[in-house]
């Protein structure tokens, strides 16, 4: 039997980052965010199948899973059709490590869960972004697994695409991006609280040929599939130095091709980015991303609100 299967990962999760958040969070709090993260882990064994019909079209929103994340995306896509008027179809990207008792539990939860697997992915990527024409692209996709939300969403594409992150939750109609799956081309993103791009405002510059857009978040990240222009991203992935590949690569690529494409934010007053603890505990938004420094509010408060109210509805 594995340490995880003994669950004594958890006692070294305690052990690793109590030290780490107590500081700056005060030693009883950062004790209860992580309590609750990790209670987090078995939350969707409680939570009942969600059966909805909606009229209308299918319409399909991109999501991506894995080991360590499967649970939130699980409650993102749970709260996102709970609140839509859409007849939406989500679909999972597995990113390399789901695991499958963890797809069979999403998919008992969320019955109209479509996945597309890592072999599906690397077939139609193959297909249609070739590693001998698109190398820099697929090099940064091998090692960011955040590049799938623009290579496999929207290679050989022939309509919108709608990519969410996990660490969202819906609380309202999202009549804008209803909205938008119905009826635009434009691309839209969702306003950051900062600029996170990962690289230096001069190796951004010398990638792009000008000024970045500011405070892209690919939280939410909607294109016109067929308007991408994949050799321009191609050469801008390639302008960005190979030592530096970081975490954020996928959001300064995506930042680019907003910025070309004239993209639009969410409004910024209902598609919140890490909000207060006051906007967590009675929220008034549509939406909130639970980016740092949100997480704690997320773990405390968020999670346990919604488990709440998705068991209580049932």
């Amino acid at each position: 039997m594995t340490i995880r299967g003994l669950g004594l990962w958890r006692v070294k999760h305690l052990r690793e980052w109590i030290p780490r958040d107590g500081p700056e969070l005060g030693y009883s709090l950062a004790l209860r965010k992580h309590l609750n993260l990790l209670r987090s882990f078995d939350a969707p064994k409680r939570m009942p199948p969600l059966q909805l019909r909606r009229s209308g079209d299918p319409v399909c929103v991109h999501f991506m899973a894995g080991e360590s994340h499967w649970h939130l995306t699980c409650f993102c896509i749970h709260s996102l059709l709970t609140h839509s008027s859409l007849n939406l179809i989500p679909i999972l990207h597995d990113d390399g490590t789901l695991r499958a008792h963890q797809w069979d539990e999403m998919r008992r939860i969320i019955p109209r869960l479509q996945r597309v697997t890592t072999e599906q992915a690397e077939a139609l990527v193959d297909e249609h972004l070739p590693c001998t024409r698109f190398p820099a692209l697929r090099k940064i996709r091998a090692w960011l697994p955040l590049m799938r939300k623009i290579l496999d969403v929207h290679a050989g594409g022939s309509g919108t695409g709608l990519f969410l992150d996990s660490d969202i939750l819906f609380y309202r109609e999202p009549v804008f991006l209803d909205r938008w799956l119905r009826e635009s081309r434009q691309p839209i993103y969702m306003k950051d609280f900062q600029d996170s791009y990962g690289y230096s405002a001069e190796v951004l510059r010398s990638a792009f040929g000008k000024s970045m857009p500011p405070r892209v978040n690919t939280g939410i990240s909607g294109l016109y599939s067929p308007s991408i222009d994949w050799d321009r991203l191609e050469y801008w992935a390639s302008r960005l130095p190979p030592a530096e590949v970081n975490h954020f690569a996928e959001q300064a690529l995506t930042a680019m091709l907003m910025s070309e494409s004239d993209g639009q934010p969410a409004p910024p007053e209902d598609y919140v980015i890490s909000p207060e603890r006051q906007e967590v505990r009675n929220p008034q938004a549509v939406m909130h991303h639970y980016v740092v420094p949100s997480r704690t509010w997320y773990y405390i408060d968020a999670i346990p609100q919604f488990m709440k109210k998705a068991i209580s509805n049932f």
